[in-house]
C-alpha cells in the first residue's frame, strides 16, 4: 500500500472518528453542565481525554443500537421510502431513479481522486447525521428533564432546539444515504450480468 493510500485511510478514520467524539462529546458536557459538574479549565488533561474517550463510546452506542433498530443507517440508502425520495428531489432537483446495478464501494470503481473524494464527503456528512442527530435529541431531552424539574425558560428553549436540530440531522443522514446509493451507482457501477447475484 503506498504512502497516499496510508494517510487517506487515515485521514478517513480520523475525521469519522472526530465526529463521534464531538458528538458523544455533547452528550457528556450536556450532563455535565445540568447536573453542575463541569470540569475547570486546569483540570488535568487525562480528564479531558477520559471524556472525550467516553463520548466516542456513547455516540458509537447509540449510533449503533438506532441501526440495529432500523431509525437510522450508516449503509448506503437503495431503496428509499417516499419521505426520503422527497428529500433527494428536493435537495438535488431530480426524480429519485431506481438503481439496478450491483454498487460496489470500492476505491478502484472510481475513474478518479475527485470522484473517490466527494464520495467520501457523502459517507463522512451521512455519520454527521447518524452520530450528532440522535446525540442532539439525547442533549434535547436531558435539557427538557431539567426544565421539567426545575422550569427555566432558558432549559425549555434549548430542549426544543436540540430536539428539531437532532431530527433534522437524522433525516438528512437519510437523505446523504440515498445520496450515496445513487452517487456509486453513478460512478462507481458494474452492470450485472444474466443470472448473476450482487454478493
Amino acid at each position: 500500500m503506498s504512502s497516499d493510500k496510508v494517510l487517506d485511510t487515515l485521514h478517513r478514520f480520523i475525521t469519522r472518528d472526530l465526529v463521534l467524539i464531538i458528538s458523544g462529546g455533547t452528550v457528556v458536557g450536556t450532563f455535565l453542565y445540568l447536573s453542575g459538574h463541569l470540569p475547570a479549565a486546569d483540570d488535568s488533561w487525562m480528564l479531558f481525554a477520559l471524556l472525550a474517550g467516553l463520548g466516542y463510546f456513547i455516540a458509537y452506542s447509540i449510533q449503533e443500537v438506532l441501526c440495529i433498530l432500523g431509525l437510522i443507517t450508516t449503509t448506503a440508502v437503495s431503496n428509499p421510502n417516499r419521505f426520503v425520495q422527497w428529500l433527494y428531489k428536493r435537495y438535488d432537483h431530480r426524480a429519485w431513479k431506481p438503481i439496478t446495478f450491483d454498487s460496489r464501494e470500492a476505491r478502484h470503481q472510481f475513474t478518479d481522486d475527485e470522484q473517490w473524494a466527494e464520495f467520501q464527503r457523502i459517507v463522512t456528512l451521512q455519520m454527521v447525521g447518524t452520530a450528532g442527530g440522535p446525540s442532539m435529541v439525547a442533549c434535547g431531552f436531558m435539557f427538557m428533564l431539567k426544565w421539567w424539574n426545575y422550569p427555566d425558560p432558558f432549559h425549555l428553549t434549548v430542549s426544543v432546539v436540540g430536539g428539531l436540530l437532532g431530527a433534522m440531522l437524522i433525516c438528512l443522514s437519510w437523505l446523504k444515504g440515498a445520496q450515496r446509493a445513487q452517487f456509486v451507482a453513478t460512478y462507481g457501477k458494474r452492470k450485472l450480468g444474466r443470472g448473476q447475484i450482487p454478493s
